[in-house]
Formats: structure tokens, sequence, C-alpha cells
């Protein structure tokens, strides 16, 4: 199969030789006609001129310094152009010639009358002929009367050019037109070389890249130095290189994090079911194994209820019904689900509410889903005796919702991932067990899916996520929702 570099270089020498061709055939076809109209110029104007010394000539035969005068007019014009010159009577007998050879005079041949009445009538006479037979080959000739001072038409003069002046002159310009020629070729052929080569060879580095990928290297980054359309996809094919790198990085994280969150409660579950089967575990103890059994189950079930969730967030299976709720309502309820946990840390809760009813629109048990996740989070992470902090606030036509906890910071080169899957900022998983990093993804998820997103910040011993919906234009109360 040929290259793309062979066949745009083919196409464009191609595309370069028609139109070299078709502008050489123009070329040709005008010079040639410019050529003979140069030359029949020429004829005109030695004409008129020989029409003027011939007029001396014919008067004055006798006078030996006006005869002398007129050869050395001929000469001059003969020798410069190579032309051939006839003077004749009125009546068509030849009485002077003269070429670069030399002249001849009194001759007893003339010229056919036809001729002479097409001189007599208009004045001028052009020909690309013999001139009656005058010449042995066909020459280009023009004619013109010769008339005396008083007037009176004293005869003709006829100057002619073989065609090999045309000729050499039609030469002179395709000498001309091929050296230009070949080098506009040579430039043109360089040029399509180092434009094909110029294409080519971000194409060979994409197909190199593309192949590594087929193999799972997404570590060949492509050169975006260009800004054309080949530049925009090679930066597009890196954009793709490193979301499949990130993707892989994220499947190697889920297959490990997922291993973990299963092994430990399974191991749990198989161990103390394996010791209460066998006798090992006492039968006075076997109430308290069985309730960490029951517990790592629940776990398990959580894990499992959390990844169906992600994934039909991922996925976009879950439809939104957008309501008007009220959305202070809805925060207050879900602070209530937490108070024996807000109790054992012995945490203040701020609520600071624009007013005490507020409403958005949005999905009312998917914005429940968001606000209960943050609210455990707050709980989860918030320091002992510390502060738990809820905001709602109108901003022109949104709603803003922040909960914020005081307690330990998370690092700043850790709040960018913090709403991935399966992310955990204790990479150690020691801190919490039941941590599965998976709540802010969802809620992440879900605010996506609403057309809003989610900031989160970590500074002077304050942890806050702030998010915002549309302020609902109606305010038409709907129940609020509740977690389940």
């Amino acid at each position: 199969m040929k290259s793309l570099f062979w066949r745009y270089l083919t196409m464009t020498l191609l595309l370069l030789l028609i139109c070299f061709s078709l502008f050489g055939v123009c070329y040709i076809v005008q010079s040639y006609t410019y050529t003979l109209g140069q030359l029949q110029d020429m004829l005109d104007r030695d004409s008129e001129d020989v029409a003027t010394l011939a007029g001396l000539f014919v008067e004055s035969r006798d006078s030996t310094p006006l005869r002398s005068m007129f050869a050395a007019g001929i000469s001059a014009i003969v020798y410069e152009n190579n032309e051939q010159v006839i003077v004749c009577d009125a009546d068509g007998l030849l009485l002077y010639y003269a070429n670069r050879e030399g002249y001849v005079e009194s001759f007893s041949a003339k010229l056919s009358k036809e001729i002479m009445d097409r001189v007599m009538q208009n004045d001028v006479y052009t020909e690309i002929g013999t001139l009656g037979g005058v010449y042995k080959s066909v020459n280009y000739t023009s004619g013109r009367r010769v008339v005396g001072i008083d007037g009176t038409v004293l005869g003709a003069v006829f100057v002619s050019a073989s065609p090999g002046s045309a000729r050499d002159m039609f030469e002179y310009y395709q000498q001309i037109f091929f050296i230009i020629g070949m080098v506009v070729l040579a430039v043109g052929m360089f040029v399509s070389y180092i434009m094909a080569r110029n294409m080519a060879k971000p194409l060979r580095a994409m197909s190199k890249a593309t192949r590594a990928y087929a193999l799972g290297d997404f570590s060949i980054r492509i050169p975006e130095n260009r800004t054309d359309e080949i530049g925009e996809l090679a930066h597009s094919l890196n954009q793709m290189s490193a979301s499949l790198n990130k993707l892989e990085e994220l499947r190697a994280s889920f297959i490990a994090n997922v291993s973990h969150e299963l092994k430990t409660p399974m191991t749990t579950i198989a161990g103390f079911a394996d010791g209460i089967l066998d006798g090992t575990i006492p039968p006075e103890r076997e109430r308290e194994y069985l309730t960490v059994i029951s517990h790592d189950t629940r776990r398990l079930s959580r894990l499992v209820v959390r990844m169906l969730e992600a994934s039909r967030l991922s996925s976009g299976q879950i439809q939104l019904h957008p309501t008007v709720f009220n959305i202070c309502e809805m925060i207050r309820l879900n602070i209530l689900e937490f108070e024996n946990r807000i109790e054992e840390k012995n945490m203040t809760v701020d609520i600071d509410f624009q007013h005490d009813d507020m409403y958005v629109t949005a999905d009312q048990d998917n914005i429940t889903q968001v606000v209960y996740n943050l609210l455990d989070n707050a709980c989860k992470y918030g320091a002992e005796h510390g502060v738990l902090r809820v905001s709602v606030a109108h901003e022109n036509s949104k709603t803003r919702v922040s909960v914020e906890n005081s307690g330990k910071e998370i690092p700043p080169d850790m709040l960018p991932f913090i709403f991935d899957r399966f992310y955990k900022t204790d990479q150690s998983r020691g801190m919490d067990s039941n941590s599965m990093g998976l709540g802010l993804f969802i809620v992440k998820s879900i605010l996506n899916m609403h057309g809003e997103d989610i900031q989160a910040t970590s500074r002077d011993g304050v942890t806050a996520f702030t998010f915002t919906l549309p302020t609902a234009s109606e305010k038409q109360p709907g129940q609020p929702g509740r977690h389940s």
C-alpha cells in the first residue's frame, strides 16, 4: 500500500505539472502571437521609413548625394533587422532591391497589377507569401505607397522578412520560459516534498502512538508544535491517552479498593462462621461474634448498594424528576438523622439560612442523597467538640448550599481527587473502615446530572463543600425527602 507521503507528493507534483503544462501552452501561444505582432509592427515602421526615403530616390534619381543618402538609410534598415527592401514605380516595375548581401537597381520584373492596386487603394499592404512570385520562399511583407512632395503617387515600397526572424525571436522567448519554468518546477518539487514530509511525519507519530495505546502503553505523547488540524488531532490524541491512562489507574485502583473492601469483611465473616461451626468459639460468645458477622454483612450490602448507585450514575441510567421543594426543611430533617453522631462528638451545629423557607428546583430524592452524604462526611471527619455549619443563601438565580466542619484539613494535593471514585484521603484505609470512597463521587455525579457543580476547600482548620441549585421561580413546597 502506497504511503500517504508518496500519495500526497505524487498528487502535488502531478497537479504542478498539469498547471505548468497549461501555463506553458498558453505562454507559447501568446508569445507566438506576440512575436508575429512585433514582427509585423517592425515591418510597418520600416516600410514607412523606406517610403519616405524612396520618395527622394524616385524624384531625384540623378542626384548622387540623394542616392547616397537613400542607399545608406536602406542599408541601415536592412542590416539591423535582416530585411529585404523592394522599390517599384507606379506601374509595378522594380527599381531597387536590397538585402544584407547588397542591392540591385533597374529590374525588368514587375509586380502584379493586383498587388499594386491593393497598395494604391489602401495606402498599405500586408502579406504572408511570396509577393506574387518575387520571392522563392514565404515571407512576411509590409507595403506602402510612395508619395512625392506634391502628393503625386510615385510608386510603392515593400519591406519583407523571412519567418526565420520571427522564429529566432520565438525561440528566444521559449528559452526564457524554459529556464524560468525549470526553476519554478524545481522549487515547487522541493516545497511539495517538504510539505508532504511535514504532513506525514506527525501522522506516523500518531500511528505509532495509537499502536502503543492498543497495547496498553499510554505514556507516549505526540508533539503539539502545530496550530493546524493536525495539531488539533495531536492534542486530542494526547488528551485521549491521558484520559485512558487515568482510566487505567482508576481501574487498577477500583480493583484494589473493591478487593480490599470485600476481602476484610468476608474474611471476618468466614473466620467467625467457621469458628462457631467447629466449636472454636465457645457457645457463650457466639452471640458476640454473630453480631460482628451481621455488622460486616451489612457493610458488604452497603458497599454493593453504593457500587450499584455509582454504576447507574456513571451510565446515566438514573432519570431526574425535578420538583420545587423547600431546601431548608429538607436540610433540617437530614440533620435530625445525625443527632446521635453529633452528640457523640459533642459537635456544635450552626445553621445559617438566609430565610426560614427557601425553594429550589431539582430532583428532591437525589438532592436529599447529596445533603445526606455531605453531612455524613462532616460528622465522620469533624473534630471532637468541633463545629458543623450549614448555610443556604440566594445568589442571583441560584441558591448556594454550603456544608462545613472544623477538623483536620484535606492536603491541597489531594483536593482535586476527592470526588474520584474509591478515592480516600486516608490511603492506608485506617481512619475509617466504613468509608468506601464513593460518597463524594455520588454527590458530584448527581449535581453534574443537574447541570451544577460542587467545590471543596480546606484551610484554616475548616473543610467546606459548596454547591448551587436553581432557585425556584414559584414557592410550591414539596414534601422534604429522607435518605433511605
